[in-house]
């Protein structure tokens, strides 16, 4: 089984481009979906901002808000502001 950051990194390749791999929103919600089931925080973060911005999948702020808040209590310091966003 992958590492979850591993899985995170490689949802970001995906996201981004790069290393031979063109951009695909849907591929890196693929990956960083696998990570935040293995806790992640990183990803949990990304896709609920995938999820806020319909990049990947449709836009879903309940699902947003969810992967936020959990990434938020595993100590990521950027989700207060995207928290207040969509409540």
């Amino acid at each position: 089984m992958e590492t979850p950051h591993l899985l995170f990194n490689l949802g970001v390749m995906c996201r981004n481009g790069g290393r031979g791999a063109p951009e695909n929103d849907a591929e890196a919600v693929k990956w960083y979906r696998m990570a935040t089931e293995q806790g992640d925080a990183d990803a949990q973060f990304n896709l609920s901002n995938m999820y806020a911005k319909g990049q990947g999948v449709p836009t879903n702020n309940v699902k947003a808000y969810m992967w936020w808040s959990l990434s938020k209590a595993q100590g990521a310091e950027d989700v207060a502001t995207n928290l207040n966003i969509v409540q």
